[in-house]
C-alpha cells in the first residue's frame, strides 16, 4: 500500500525484538501498531511518551490521527479481500473511568467497550468469543485458554484478520510430496509447485522467500 512506508521505522526497531529465539512465529506490525495506540491513550507521563517514542509520534494526537488514517486505509470488505481489524476495552464493574478516554477510544480506535466482573469464568467466554468472531474460528486452539486475572482492573484487545485469492491459482497436479523441514523434526507432507521464468528471489541468513501476487493488489 502506498501509505505502508509509515510503519518502516516502527518495523525496522520493533520486529527484531518480536521475532526473536527459534520458533516459527508470524506477527502483524500493524495490528501491534494500533494496539499500542491504545494503550498511549490508557497512558500518561513517561509510560505514554515510550509508546509515542516506539512509534516515531511526537504527540497523542498526531498518533491518533495516524491510527484512525492507517485504519481506514487498510480496512476492506469487497467479495475478494477481508482486511478486518477490530479493537476492544475490558472493564472491571467495580471502578469508574474517564469518559472522555473512553469516548476517544470508540470514535478513533473504533474500540467496543465491555463492563464485568473481570477474571471472572463469564468474562473469560465472552472474550474468547469475541476474539473467535473477530478471527474467523482461526485462533480458537488458544483462545479458549485465556484467562484473565481476577486483579485485572482492564484490558486491551486488537485483533487482524485477512484473507483474500491468489492472483493466480495453484495447478493442483502439480502438487508432490516433500520433506518440511520442522522446528523439531522433518514432515513429509504436500508442496504446492510451481515454475516462472521469472522472479525475484530473496535470500537472506536462514531464510529465503519469493513473492505471489494476491487479489486486491496484496502480496504475500
Amino acid at each position: 500500500p502506498e501509505d505502508a512506508h509509515i510503519l518502516h521505522p516502527f518495523i525496522e526497531t520493533a520486529m527484531e525484538q518480536f521475532l526473536t529465539g527459534e520458533d516459527n512465529s508470524v506477527c502483524s506490525p500493524i495490528n501491534i501498531y494500533f494496539a499500542l495506540a491504545m494503550l498511549a491513550e490508557t497512558s500518561t507521563g513517561n509510560s505514554r511518551q515510550q509508546i509515542l517514542d516506539a512509534l516515531g509520534h511526537s504527540s497523542i494526537e498526531s498518533l491518533r490521527t495516524q491510527a484512525n488514517q492507517l485504519w481506514r486505509a487498510h480496512y476492506c470488505s469487497d467479495g475478494q479481500t477481508d482486511s478486518l481489524f477490530a479493537n476492544s476495552v475490558w472493564l472491571d464493574e467495580q471502578y469508574s473511568f474517564q469518559q472522555n478516554t473512553l469516548s476517544t477510544l470508540g470514535q478513533d480506535h473504533y474500540a467496543s467497550v465491555f463492563t464485568g466482573d473481570l477474571g471472572a469464568e463469564e468474562m473469560n467466554k465472552q472474550l474468547a468469543a469475541w476474539l473467535d468472531s473477530q478471527t474467523g474460528n482461526l485462533l480458537s486452539e488458544y483462545t479458549k485458554q485465556i484467562r484473565m486475572d481476577p486483579s485485572t482492573v482492564f484490558a486491551l484487545a486488537s485483533t487482524a484478520y485477512f484473507c483474500a485469492g491468489w492472483t493466480d491459482d495453484f495447478n493442483e497436479s502439480y502438487t508432490q510430496e516433500q520433506v518440511f523441514h520442522a522446528k523439531d523434526r522433518d514432515v513429509i507432507t504436500d508442496f504446492m509447485n510451481q515454475t516462472w521464468m521469472e522472479q525475484t528471489y530473496y535470500w537472506g541468513e536462514n531464510f529465503s522467500a519469493v513473492q505471489l501476487n494476491l487479489t486486491g493488489n496484496h502480496q504475500m
